[in-house]
């Protein structure tokens, strides 16, 4: 099963939409909220995209994506933080029969079939082991009927590297494997590929100052207090050959705790500032504090709650 949430992909895009809408005081330039179309459909929605100049006159992107993990739970990475993601089908074409007559045919589905094991040999044997490649078949179409051996079988191939070297070699060896094995039973093979995207390599520095501000609310106030540091805004530099002399982030900090507030903020100047401090940087702040929080009246809620039910 494939549930990467791409509805609540939105959702967080909007939710900060709604946040940031609410923040334009508190900070300078303008943030542009992209949401991609056609992420799983090769080539997928990001070349349009920037075709049409979305990422026009930016200096920084942040792209989130939902994942396997715990509940309530952010991760950020240093450098490379993805694969190249590619692939492609293979029309495998044999020579049809009736089961009760194999010695006619040329079986594509038996030809698939090995090729599929053969495939998964690559990782194994021609790349090294800590580049963290796959070679994955995810699709096989053959045939309708189980006693009609087909003309033609179709597989589809993800291929995915996080070393921009490897993606030659995959894509060499998954060729020379269909064709070999194709040639070996006397059928032959045609190739849709999608060239993937580069790898995605995230900038040191700016990692690590969110890593350090979404520690505060894991570590520093009780997990039950609904707490929220948010860094939501970054803003730096204007080539990417050129390490500008300033940064400048927005973090949105919440909490159903009063108590917590101080503690919030004391953290998160901390972390700013010891972190600056350690790469031989400094900060200036602009507070903007927020309202207290909203207590209902638990006898006008019921009532409240007696009159929709």
């Amino acid at each position: 099963m494939h549930a990467c949430g791409h509805d609540g992909h939105t959702a967080m895009l909007l939710g900060t939409a709604r946040v940031l809408s609410g923040l334009t005081d508190s900070f300078d330039g303008a943030v542009t909220l992209i949401f991609q179309h056609a992420e799983e459909t090769p080539p997928g929605g990001a070349k349009e995209l920037v075709g049409q100049g979305v990422l026009e006159g930016g200096d920084a992107i942040f792209g989130v994506h939902m994942a396997n993990q715990a509940t309530c739970t952010i991760s950020v990475r240093k450098g490379v933080t993805s694969t190249v993601a590619g692939g492609f089908f293979a029309t495998i074409k044999g020579q049809g029969s009736h089961a009760s007559m194999p010695q006619n045919c040329a079986d594509p589905v038996l030809v698939a079939a090995q090729i599929t094991v053969a495939l998964n040999t690559i990782v194994s044997r021609s790349v090294a082991p800590d580049h963290m490649n796959v070679v994955n078949v995810g699709v096989i179409r053959a045939g309708g009927a189980p006693d009609v051996i087909p003309d033609t079988a179709r597989i589809g191939v993800s291929v995915r590297t996080v070393a921009g070297e490897d993606w030659e070699v995959l894509g060499s060896r998954a060729t020379d494997i269909v064709e070999d094995t194709c040639a070996a039973y006397g059928a032959t093979a045609t190739f849709e590929w999608a060239d993937g995207y580069p790898v995605i390599v995230n900038d040191d520095d700016v990692a690590q100052i969110t890593v350090a501000l979404n520690t505060i609310v894991s570590r520093s106030v009780a997990p039950d207090h609904m707490n929220v540091v948010n860094v939501g805004v970054i803003r730096a530099g204007g080539a990417p050959d050129v390490i500008p002399d300033t940064a400048r982030i927005g973090v949105s900090v919440r909490t159903v705790a009063g108590e917590d507030w101080e503690v919030l903020g004391s953290r998160a100047t901390d972390i700013v500032e010891d972190t600056c401090a350690a790469y031989g940087a400094t900060a200036t702040f602009e507070w903007a504090d927020g309202y207290p929080v909203i207590v209902n009246d638990d006898d006008v809620a019921q009532i409240g709650y007696d009159a929709a039910v």
